[in-house]
């Protein structure tokens, strides 16, 4: 093999190899959950206002890489909305909320999931953000006493690699 096709082939799996070891675990600990980012994510808390359910605070952490944005959300839910309503009405109330104004791309509208012994939901969705179309795919499980929010997104459609290993890296803490 001449030398310059080699320092080519040593380079793209030198690229491919740091680009594998750029993820890094984020621990929820409120929400005893942990996940992998490609890159160090911002961390923000929002309080948003949820009809039924009153003020919830949502702890957001996310990180773009080449036009992917990942994300993973926690939102704790008062101990009176938990014993209100059922896992299944959370869920679909939570699914109605991340639907609203996006189009379901999904073939199965919210599918059912779980992580581990938990309840969930997956759904891909098209949304138009500042006029761009943005495809999303998202999972969401009700844990314990709060909602894990799990979503990748980006302008063109999301490939089952990119969904498979961000996803696949959401592991409980007490596993």
């Amino acid at each position: 093999m001449p030398k310059p096709l080699l320092t080519i082939v040593f380079s793209l799996l030198a690229a491919t190899s740091l680009s594998a070891a750029d993820w890094r675990e984020v621990n929820f600990a409120e929400g005893s959950f942990r996940i992998e980012f490609p890159a160090e994510p911002k961390h923000k808390t929002r309080d948003v206002e949820v009809p039924g359910a009153g003020k919830i605070r949502m702890r957001i952490a996310s990180a773009e890489v080449d036009d992917v944005l990942y994300t993973a959300i926690h939102s704790s839910y008062p101990k009176e909305v938990l014993a209100s309503r059922s896992p299944d009405q959370l869920l679909e109330n939570a699914v109605a909320a991340v639907s609203r104004g996006r189009r379901v791309l999904s073939e199965e509208p919210a599918a059912k999931i779980s992580l581990g012994k938990y309840a969930g939901r997956a759904l891909d969705l098209q949304a138009d953000e500042a006029g761009q179309k943005v495809q999303l795919s998202t999972r969401l499980y009700l844990v314990e006493n709060g909602l894990i929010q799990v979503i990748i997104g980006k302008p063109e459609p999301i490939t089952t690699a990119e969904r498979d290993r961000f996803f696949s890296s959401l592991k409980l803490l007490d596993d």
